[in-house]
């Protein structure tokens, strides 16, 4: 935690330097970037619970091959998931700190 407010010195130093611009652009990026952080790990356990749930409910119980492999069959979705979420969370974070535009 102690880089986050090594960064913010960062940004009040460069603030007090007479770039402001500069200095909003790096907070806002931060704080979308923070956001960010939260929003897809919310989401990545969201999923996980999703396909744990989806697994083990009743009508796929029935079928042998789910019910005798559920256990590698939660860790192959959850793979899967952090994997593409965690493609999409690093597009959306390279373009608040603007590595490409849209």
């Amino acid at each position: 935690m102690y880089w986050a407010s090594g960064f913010y010195a960062i940004v009040l130093l460069v603030e007090l330097g007479g770039k402001a611009a500069l200095a909003e652009w790096l907070f806002d990026a931060s704080l979308r970037t923070l956001v960010a952080i939260l929003a897809f790990g919310l989401l990545r356990y969201l999923i996980r619970g999703a396909s744990e749930w989806a697994v083990q409910s009743s009508p796929y119980q029935r079928i042998t091959l789910v019910h005798s492999h559920e256990t590698a069959i939660v860790q192959r979705l959850t793979l899967l998931t952090v994997i593409l979420v965690g493609v999409v969370f690093l597009s959306i974070v390279l373009m608040f700190w603007r590595v490409y535009d849209s």
